[in-house]
């Protein structure tokens, strides 16, 4: 049986809200073209959704098996300026529906996405661009990512995914293992606190957490945190009930090994943040040049530990407001730019005296404490 070409020109789509209609597309135009029951069948349209020009393409070899809810070939693609996503497989549109195939999903910028998508997940975030490539197994409530290629802000990874879309939150599991991976990149994408996009420092943004779970498991060969290179890194991040937790449990850096915890738990009173660093057997001096610090600095083989909590509104204010300890020990070596007879000379003057002033020396220590 014939059935032909529906062309469609200038329409809208609308839904009914509480009584009211909105419009979800305008300037909507298209093409339906079947011949024939037993043929194959394609869909062709461009419209406006929420100000961005979109454009839809829908085909299948077997329309009418499809719409009976049965298996049948689906190649499907979407393309705006925000994101692009497409799909190329088994399809079925019965009430346990079901996909089977080769899916792919890129944006430019994630943060853009969410914006568009009115999602409300941090939308302040400065998360940049994202790619995805996965043979994709979806049943109603959950959905499979296996052979995932994965890049975020330029960082290729490899891996498997799975979705659930539980009664609450969906929860997001898998293994991600990358070649190269910048830390602050990954982190802005699900922590509450990204790095500074501009001159100041970025806010806390609790959103995500409270709209998603998730339990990663991570792999580097190479990463990078700030200046701080590191390499061998295994990890965890963790989001469930507001509570946001980023574990590196075993990574290589300054010639020894490095652990840190980043843990955001959000509270009534506001957002918590406790950061803990325990750098084993590293040199003294990359790990100071790394932090920042310049003089007094123990020059050998140590270990650093350092554990801090505090509010958790901007990154500045963590480290302004946040209550802990620093303890490190250091065996054999010396101190930069530190002059202890002028030191002793200006002790025995009285009154205070500037660093810089016994800073035109090294000395020599079988080791070294501070607490």
């Amino acid at each position: 049986d014939t059935f032909g070409t529906v062309e469609f020109r200038d329409g809208r789509m609308v839904a009914s809200v509480n009584g009211k209609d909105e419009e979800v597309l305008s300037s909507l135009s298209g093409q339906a073209t079947w011949a024939a029951m037993n043929s194959n069948a394609t869909l062709s349209a461009t419209g406006i959704w929420r100000g961005e020009s979109v454009a839809v393409d829908a085909a299948s070899p077997k329309p009418l098996v499809l719409f009976a809810g049965g298996m049948a070939p689906l190649t499907l693609s979407f393309k705006a300026a925000p994101a692009t996503f497409s799909f190329d497989g088994m399809a079925s549109m019965s009430e346990n529906a079901y996909l089977d195939g080769q899916a792919k999903f890129s944006a430019p910028s994630l943060r853009r996405v969410l914006e568009w998508s009115q999602a409300d997940i941090a939308p302040g975030a400065a998360i940049g661009s994202v790619s995805v490539s996965s043979k994709v197994t979806a049943t109603a409530g959950r959905v499979k990512f296996e052979n995932t290629a994965l890049s975020l802000d330029n960082n290729p990874g490899m891996g498997a995914l799975d979705l659930s879309l539980g009664d609450t939150q969906p929860v997001i599991s898998g293994t991600l293992a990358f070649d190269t991976l910048d830390l602050r990149s990954f982190l802005s994408a699900f922590t509450p606190l990204g790095p500074a996009s501009g001159a100041g420092p970025s806010e806390a943004d609790t959103n995500f957490a409270d709209r998603v779970n998730l339990d990663l498991r991570l792999s580097a060969a190479h990463a990078t945190a700030g200046s701080i290179q590191l390499a061998d890194v295994a990890a965890t991040a963790q989001v469930k009930d507001g509570l946001s937790v980023f574990d590196i449990s075993d990574a290589s850096a300054f010639g020894g090994n490095i652990q840190s915890s980043l843990r955001f738990d959000r509270k009534p009173e506001g957002s918590q943040v406790e950061i803990r660093l325990l750098a084993s057997d590293i040199d003294g001096g990359a790990f100071g040049t790394a932090a920042g610090m310049t003089r007094l600095v123990p020059v050998g083989t140590g270990t650093v530990s350092v554990i801090l909590k505090g509010p958790g509104r901007t990154w500045d204010s963590i480290f302004e407001t946040a209550d802990g300890s620093v303890s490190a020990t250091f065996g054999p070596g010396a101190l930069s730019k530190f002059n202890l007879p002028a030191f002793l000379k200006h002790t025995e003057q009285g009154g205070f005296f500037a660093l810089d002033d016994v800073s035109d020396g090294t000395l020599p220590i079988d080791g070294a404490e501070l607490k």
